[in-house]
C-alpha cells in the first residue's frame, strides 16, 4: 500500500511498499525515497526484505528527521523473529548485528547511525512490526505522540537549503536557444508540440576589456572672421593624459583593494597587448592621489567632530634612498565609533615614525573618548584632557595566550568572565544607544564588579614577572578605562573596528612591500582612507572612484561632501 505524507519538517516519504504486496516468496524489497519539500533528493534507501516476506512478518518504514549530533536505525520486530534469519538478513542489510539485539516486550531495538541528508540532517528509520493489520494506525500515532520510548519528537524550524544559490538579478542574462534537430517525433512523425521549457543558467565572466574612448570635436570656421572654433576639452585628473577615469579607477583598485603590485598590472594589461609602463602606473597613482587629497582631509575634518575614536598604528617599509634599502614608517589609522550612529570612517595618516606626536599633531584640540591600547605615545593625549577608553580584547588576547601554552585554569576562568561581557554585547548589538546604557547597567556592570574583585583577590597570590601576573596587571591598572563603557550605550567594548580595517593593508604590503617616499605614502594613505571608507559604507569603491575622478576637477569646493564616499541618499546609485 502506498504512502504519501508529509512526515516531519521539511522531509517526507513519497513511495513507500509494504513487504505483503511482494508476495510470501516474492525476492522484490521496499523503496523509500525521501526528498525535501523544494524536490531535491536526499537520500534514497532499498532494503530487500525477500527473506522477512517468507517468514510472512509484516514490517512498515517510518522516516523522521533526527537531530544534528547523530540518527538511528532502529529496528522493530516480533519478538519471535529474534535469530531468526528475518532477522539476521534484515541486520545485514543494515549494517548491524543481530546477536546484539535483546528482546524487550514485543520488540527488539538495535541501533544505527545512517547519515546525512543534506547538511548536518539525519535519517531516523523504524520498521515496525504490523499488528492486526494496525501498521498504518501505529506509525501516524507514533508520529502525532512521539517515538516507542515516550519522548516526544522534536520540532524543529526549517533550515535553509544549502547548495547552488539563485544567480543575482542584476546580472545581464544572454540566452542560447538549443532546438531539437527535428520537429517531428522520432516514432510516429507527427509534428511536436512545444509544451514549456527548460531553463538553466550559468555564470560567466568578461576579463578586463580595454577599449578606446575617440572624443571627436568638429572644427567649425567663420570664414568672415577667420576664426575657428570647437567644443572645448572637458578638464580631467590628468589634462591630456592617455588614461580615462576608468582605466585610472581600475588601476588604483587593483593595487589597493586586490593587493596587486603595479608590475603585476603591467602584466594583466600586455595579456591584452597593451603596453602599460609601470613607470607611467606609478605616475597615474601619484595623480589619483593628489587630486583625492582634498578628500582625505575633508575626512579627517568629519572624524574629529566624532565624540569617540579608535586609533591604532601599523608598520610600512618605505626606501631609504643612498643607503640601498628600507626604513620604517607607520600608518596610523583613526576609525569613527559604530555605536555612536552615522556613517562610517577611516582614515589612514602616513607618518615616518611612531612617536605621539604624530597623533596629537593629527587630532589637534579634539577632546572625547580615544580607544587604544596600552601603547605609550597616547599617554599625553590623556594628560592634556583625552578620555581612555581600553581594549577587552586586548586583555583577553594575554589570557588567552596563557590558555594557549597548556591548560591554565585561572586563564580559562578569566576568558569565560570575559566571554560574558562579549555575550551582553552582542545582545545590545541592534538596541539604540539608550537601550544598550540600560542592558549594560542591568547585565554588564555587575559582570565587571565580579570580575575586578576577582582579580583584586588573585593578584597577591601571583607571583610577580609571571605570565598571569602580567595579564591582571595589564587589566586592573587600567580599569577605570576598561569598566567606563559599561555605563554608557554609546562607548565600543574594544579596539577591533580599526583593527579590521589595518588588516588589508596588512596583506596589501606583503604585495607591494614599500612605499617609494614619504610624499608617496601620503598620497597612497589619502587613496586608501577613501576607499576603506566606501567599502565599510557598502558602496562600490570602483564606481564610487570613476565617478568622482570624473567630476572632481569642476567640482566646487563648497559641494565638497557630496563626493565623499559615505551612504546618505546622493550616493545612492554606487551601492
Amino acid at each position: 500500500m502506498p504512502i504519501l505524507r508529509d512526515l516531519h519538517h521539511n522531509i517526507k516519504v513519497v513511495h513507500a511498499i509494504y513487504p505483503q504486496s511482494l508476495g510470501a516468496t516474492g525476492s522484490g524489497g521496499v523503496v523509500s525515497k525521501i526528498i525535501d519539500t523544494q524536490g531535491f533528493e536526499a537520500k534514497e534507501i532499498a532494503f530487500h526484505y525477500g527473506a522477512i516476506a517468507a517468514t510472512g512478518a509484516t514490517v512498515g518504514v517510518k522516516i523522521l528527521e533526527g537531530d544534528a549530533t547523530g540518527a538511528m536505525a532502529t529496528v522493530a520486530t516480533s519478538a519471535n523473529l529474534i535469530g531468526s534469519p528475518a532477522l539476521s538478513a534484515l541486520s545485514g542489510l543494515l549494517g548491524i548485528s543481530a546477536t546484539s539485539a535483546r528482546a524487550s516486550g514485543v520488540s527488539n531495538k538495535v541501533n544505527k547511525r545512517v547519515g546525512y541528508i543534506g547538511p548536518h540532517r539525519y535519517l531516523q528509520v523504524k520498521l515496525i512490526p504490523a499488528v492486526s493489520g494496525g501498521i498504518i494506525a501505529a506509525v501516524e500515532a507514533e508520529l502525532a505522540t512521539g517515538d516507542s520510548t515516550g519522548h516526544t519528537l522534536a520540532t524543529r524550524n526549517p533550515r535553509s537549503r544549502a547548495g547552488r544559490q539563485s544567480l543575482p538579478g542584476h546580472l545581464e542574462r544572454i540566452d542560447v536557444r538549443h532546438e531539437l534537430e527535428s520537429c517531428h517525433c522520432g516514432h510516429c512523425q507527427a509534428t511536436l508540440t512545444l509544451i514549456g521549457e527548460d531553463i538553466s543558467e550559468q555564470l560567466d565572466i568578461e576579463p578586463a576589456r580595454f577599449f578606446v574612448i575617440r572624443h571627436i570635436r568638429p572644427q567649425y570656421a567663420c570664414r568672415r572672421c577667420e576664426t575657428v572654433e570647437a567644443a572645448a576639452v572637458a578638464p580631467a585628473v590628468i589634462d591630456g593624459g592617455l588614461a580615462a577615469p576608468g582605466l585610472l579607477s581600475w588601476v588604483a583598485i587593483s593595487k589597493y583593494l586586490d593587493h596587486l603590485p603595479l608590475y603585476r598590472i603591467e602584466q594583466i594589461a600586455a595579456r591584452s597587448q597593451v603596453p602599460l609602463a609601470r613607470s607611467t602606473l606609478c605616475e597615474w597613482i601619484g595623480r589619483i592621489g593628489v587630486a583625492l587629497q582634498p578628500l582625505a582631509d575633508r575626512l579627517g575634518e568629519l572624524l574629529r567632530q566624532q565624540r569617540c575614536l579608535h586609533a591604532d598604528e601599523t608598520p610600512v617599509q618605505q626606501l631609504d634612498p643612498g643607503k640601498g634599502k628600507t626604513k620604517r614608517a607607520y600608518l596610523w589609522a583613526y576609525r569613527s565609533n559604530d555605536l555612536a550612529g552615522g556613517p562610517p570612517m577611516v582614515l589612514f595618516d602616513y607618518q615616518p615614525g611612531r612617536t605621539g606626536l604624530h597623533a596629537r599633531n593629527f587630532l589637534q584640540d579634539w577632546c572625547g573618548h580615544l580607544m587604544v591600547d596600552d601603547f605609550s605615545a597616547y599617554k599625553e593625549l590623556f594628560r592634556q584632557g583625552v578620555l581612555e577608553q581600553a581594549c577587552w580584547a586586548h586583555a583577553r588576547r594575554k589570557f588567552f595566550d596563557l590558555q594557549a601554552t597548556g591548560k591554565h585554569p585561572v586563564a580559562e576562568e578569566a576568558l569565560q568572565r570575559i566571554g560574558r561581557l562579549y555575550a551582553i554585547e552582542a545582545k545590545g548589538k541592534d538596541l539604540d544607544i539608550e537601550q544598550r546604557q540600560a542592558l549594560r547597567a542591568e547585565c554588564s556592570l555587575p559582570e565587571l564588579q565580579a570580575l575586578h574583585g576577582w582579580l583584586l583577590g588573585l593578584r597577591p597570590n601571583v607571583a610577580n614577572g609571571s605570565g598571569l601576573a602580567k595579564a591582571i596587571d595589564y587589566v586592573l591598572r587600567r580599569w577605570p578605562s576598561f569598566a567606563d563603557y559599561a555605563e554608557t550605550g554609546h562607548l565600543p567594548i574594544d579596539n577591533n573596528a580599526v583593527e579590521n580595517a589595518i588588516r588589508p593593508i596588512a596583506i596589501g604590503k606583503k604585495n607591494w612591500l614599500f612605499a617609494g617616499s614619504e610624499r608617496a605614502g601620503r598620497r597612497a594613505a589619502a587613496i586608501q582612507s577613501l576607499l576603506a571608507t566606501a567599502k565599510l559604507n557598502g558602496l562600490d569603491p570602483a564606481a564610487w572612484l570613476k565617478d568622482t575622478l570624473e567630476k572632481l576637477p569642476v567640482w566646487p569646493k563648497s559641494r565638497i561632501d557630496e563626493l565623499l564616499p559615505l551612504k546618505p541618499i546622493n550616493n545612492s546609485c554606487y551601492l
